[in-house]
Order: C-alpha cells, then structure tokens, then sequence
C-alpha cells in the first residue's frame, strides 16, 4: 500500500521516491497460535475453579471449558445470549460470528450436561430473566 502511494505520488512530485519492495514487506506475518496442551487445560480449568464465588457458581471455569472444547473465540463465548444455549438440542448459535455471519457449534453430551447444570445453578441464585449466558455475580454479563 505504502510503495502504490509512493508510485502514485511520484506522478505528482518527481521528487518522490519509492521504497524498494524488499524494505516493506508486502505479506503480514501473523504470530503462530499457541496450541495449550492437555495438562495446560486442566490446570487452567483448577485454577478457574479456586476463584472465590458468593453462590459457589463456577462461571470462569465453565466460560474456560467451553472455550476449550469448542474452539469458540473468547468473545463469542462472552458475548453468548441465554438463548443462544440450547443443551437438548446440543447446539451453540453464535450470533454475528467472524465476517457477520451466524454459525451453530454442535456440543458433546457432558458438554451440553454442564451447560444445563451451570444454567440452572445460575437461574436459581440470579433469577431467569438473564439475558445473557455467562453472568457475574452482581447480576450484570
């Protein structure tokens, strides 16, 4: 983009000089991902687990195990609606996903079992009319 400007621009100004292509890369080089392994995901999940919780929910360690078998983005998990959790069905929709679009995610059975159980934990100590699925304690997403 830089050396297109510099072209175009030298049109206007001859002084104008153009970056050679070997001094700005043309390609963005993004970071590998880090792939967690299997002890990395359980330590993580026991030490969600230890974080302190009025009614005993385990939202972090819930949000942090979905995220692992799922391959959800961090904000699609956070951003996931109450309705969006089907666990009969053993569906996820994920509303306005990478480039807008909606996608379903489909769940295991322990995954959609959990999912229930923390739903109905979360509904008996914050009320039903939750709007979102994973809420804090003082009520808010």
């Amino acid at each position: 983009m830089v050396r297109n400007f510099a072209r175009w621009m030298q049109s206007v100004d001859d002084r104008t000089e153009v970056p050679p292509a070997e001094l700005l890369p043309s390609k963005i080089r993004r970071p590998r991902p880090y792939i967690y392994t299997e002890t990395e995901i359980h330590s993580i999940l026991r030490e969600a687990k230890r974080i302190p919780s009025w009614y005993g929910l385990q939202t972090h360690a819930i949000l942090f195990g979905l995220l692992a078998v799922s391959g959800m983005r961090v904000s699609e998990a956070i951003h996931l609606r109450d309705s969006d959790v089907d666990p009969e069905a053993k569906i996820l929709t994920i509303q306005h996903a990478k480039g807008g679009k909606n996608r379903c995610i489909a769940l295991s059975a322990s995954t959609a079992k959990v999912l229930a159980t923390y739903r109905a934990e979360r509904q008996y100590f914050l009320g039903k009319n939750a709007l979102a699925f994973f809420i804090q304690e003082s009520g808010r997403p």
